[in-house]
């Protein structure tokens, strides 16, 4: 029997008690999956409401001391963060991918601090999709690509796409 968006989630559950414990398997691992991008919506979708209300909010940025440009703020922390470059003009994909560490959204730009550092200006941003349970995928404006796998990234791309909102706001109007 094929699972439809109205099969109700006790109906899966008694379908998958009479399937064979490898068929039981994965339904139980595709209904985790099913949960934690919910709870990923979830939480974007609180946090998108949140930031139009009460702005981005700013963390103490410890981690980032001697790094942050003055005015700088940091707003989101992402720990455990896989980081992937793609195409990189003519000096090709880096092949010493991908790079785990923390990834910090600050008021100007996207931080990467880990094994390979990197920082990415909000102004070097095209755009971003989300992809799969954990891909946030980032169009930089030269062409290249990050790939950014993380627990939320659908919380991500709010946190992102708000920060970098406020940062053209700023520029529109250095008073704000």
């Amino acid at each position: 029997m094929t699972l439809s968006n109205t099969t109700s989630a006790s109906d899966a559950a008694s379908e998958a008690a009479t399937r064979t414990p490898a068929d039981a398997a994965s339904v139980r691992d595709a209904q985790r999956v099913a949960e934690r991008i919910a709870r990923d919506e979830t939480l974007a979708d609180e946090a998108r409401e949140r930031y139009r209300t009460d702005g981005l909010p700013e963390l103490e940025p410890s981690a980032l001391l001697g790094l942050l440009n003055p005015g700088e703020r940091l707003h989101a922390v992402h720990r455990m963060a896989m980081l992937e470059i793609g195409w990189r003009g003519t000096t090709g994909a880096d092949p010493n991918l991908p790079h785990g560490g923390t990834l910090y959204v600050t008021s100007q730009r996207l931080v990467h601090r880990g094994a390979e550092d990197g920082t990415w200006t909000f102004s070097d941003i095209d755009e971003m999709a989300i992809a799969l349970e954990r891909l946030l995928l980032v169009r930089m404006r030269d062409g290249s690509d990050l790939a950014i796998e993380v627990d939320q990234p659908r919380l991500l791309r709010v946190q992102l796409a708000a920060a970098l909102a406020a940062s053209r706001n700023v520029e529109l109007d250095p008073a704000v």
